[in-house]
Order: structure tokens, then C-alpha cells, then sequence
């Protein structure tokens, strides 16, 4: 699911300029149906806001208490993450070497299928799971 999810934003961005490159801003990329927005910051706000479509977390984050309490903040505000394996994949959608989180905002009116799919398989792989398994050990420890 997630090599789809990469081929669909890369195939969907706009190519952006050395001179945004080079600032240190966290950039918001462009595409034809939505928004990359990278920067733990800008994430979180947007998940706070409920506006993230969906989120993607990577696993190597060093320290990890920068992003751990993150699947629990999505799963409470109801958006669809997902983790991937390297940090690195990520910075690549960004022109960047390195980044810990992206969200996608969609554009208004966008109707995008295969987004629409990603999504919900993520809904159903992680944000479900992770109720799941917090239901069961909260019975548990009962």
C-alpha cells in the first residue's frame, strides 16, 4: 500500500525550486489534488485541526519521543495514519534528505479515487489496530 501511496505523490507533485530548497521553512508542496506538508509542527497542527487527509509517520526517528505520541493524537482526531520504513522516502516527496512526518491536505472539491482507497486501507491497517489492541490489554489489566 505504501509503494502506491509514494508512486501517486511523486507522480502528483509539482517540481519545486532550488531557492525553496535552500530555505529552511518547512515547505508545503503543491499537487494537482493536494498538499504535502512536512514539519512536526505543521502536522500536528493540521491533525488538530482535523484537516490532515492522512498522515505518514517514519519508523527511524532518532529520538523517538518526537513522533511516538503521534498515532495516538491521529487515532483521537479520527485521521488515517500510516508508518514507513525510512525517513529518508519521505524526504525525497520534499526534495529534502530527511524528514520525520508528512501530512497530505487535499484541495477543495477533490474527488480522487485512489487517494480515497489509500486512505481507508490505512484507516483499517493502523488507526482500527491500534483500538484494538489498546481494547484488549485495557481488558486485561482489569
Amino acid at each position: 500500500m505504501t509503494r502506491e501511496l509514494f508512486r501517486i505523490l511523486i507522480n502528483n507533485r509539482e517540481k519545486i525550486t532550488s531557492k525553496e530548497i535552500s530555505s529552511q521553512q518547512p515547505l508545503s508542496l503543491k499537487g494537482k489534488d493536494f498538499s504535502i506538508v512536512h514539519g512536526i509542527n505543521k502536522v500536528t497542527k493540521l491533525v488538530r485541526d482535523k484537516k490532515a487527509f492522512f498522515v505518514v509517520i517514519a519508523q527511524d526517528v532518532n529520538p523517538i519521543e518526537c513522533v511516538i505520541w503521534l498515532p495516538s493524537f491521529c487515532v483521537k482526531q479520527e485521521i488515517p495514519y500510516c508508518i514507513v520504513k525510512s525517513k529518508s522516502k519521505l524526504g525525497n516527496l520534499v526534495s529534502r534528505k530527511k524528514i520525520s512526518t508528512l501530512a497530505l491536505k487535499l484541495n477543495k472539491d477533490t474527488n480522487n479515487v485512489e487517494l480515497e482507497k489509500i486512505r481507508k486501507s490505512f484507516y483499517m491497517i493502523f488507526n482500527q489496530r491500534y483500538q484494538q489492541a489498546t481494547e484488549r490489554w485495557s481488558s486485561t489489566a482489569e
